[in-house]
């Protein structure tokens, strides 16, 4: 082997050895890695059952509350309908509550029509750095099923560019827009900042969205951010090198 011509010249190094001298704390050790500890709010206890309604016919038994949570667990821990079933009764059993647990079918029926609790506020936001991108996505349909199957002519390939605008601190996503193609990415500036809930303190982004229309429009909506997108590859130097104006950044 090649390695081999070089043997006489490697460094050797101790192959290390670790012995295990308590094997039942190793192996305890080693359990306690599948240990899952899961605490139910009394909230979630007392609205389990659903309110007495006011129509005829025969009265739900499980709350929205109910329904979500299970459908949460399932979703959590990537479960089927039963297992979500078999999953939240055993948690009930462990913890000691005598809460009954949807079926399947009736988790499947109501979760086309569940309406989900809203998210809880955190209180006031600092302002966010705010980074705003895009990609291109490729739209699938029959025009590549019938070129691969029956090998016809290609057809035009259709795209999509999806605008994400997240902060940089949390990476929380506080906008996004889907546009065609021929859509200019400055244009879309407007309305990822109508999405944005509370101030920005800092905007970046790349060199498709220099201009001066989409300074002005960061400018007037927050007060004092920070604007840093670099110019664009068109971008032209213009006036005397001692004040490094670029055609980009004042929008000339």
């Amino acid at each position: 082997m090649p390695f081999k011509y070089n043997v006489d010249r490697r460094h050797k190094f101790n192959k290390a050895e670790y012995k295990v001298t308590n094997w039942a704390l190793y192996n305890e050790s080693l359990r306690r890695r599948g240990d899952i500890a899961i605490w139910v709010d009394a909230s979630i206890a007392n609205g389990w059952f659903a309110p007495a309604g006011k129509h005829r016919g025969r009265p739900c038994i499980f709350s929205e509350l109910a329904i979500e949570t299970c459908l949460i667990a399932r979703s959590v821990f990537g479960l089927a309908l039963r297992q979500a079933q078999g999953f939240m009764r055993s948690i009930f059993t462990f913890m000691g509550l005598l809460l009954p647990v949807p079926d399947c079918s009736t988790l499947s029926r109501t979760a086309g029509g569940l309406k989900l609790s809203p998210a809880k506020s955190k209180g006031q936001r600092a302002p966010a750095a705010l980074v705003i991108d895009s990609t291109g996505l490729k739209v699938f349909g029959a025009g590549e099923w019938q070129e691969t199957k029956y090998g016809v002519k290609r057809k035009r390939r259709k795209w999509r560019k999806l605008h994400l605008g997240l902060d940089l601190d949390t990476g929380e996503i506080l906008c996004s827009e889907l546009t065609e193609d021929n859509v200019s990415d400055p244009t879309v500036v407007s309305d990822l900042l109508d999405q944005v809930e509370g101030s920005v303190a800092t905007f970046l982004g790349d060199g498709a969205y220099d201009g001066e229309p989409t300074r002005r429009e960061i400018a007037n909506r927050y007060d004092g951010v920070e604007i840093v997108v670099p110019p664009s590859r068109s971008s032209a130097a213009v006036g005397c090198l001692e004040t490094a104006c670029w055609q980009g950044l004042c929008g000339a």
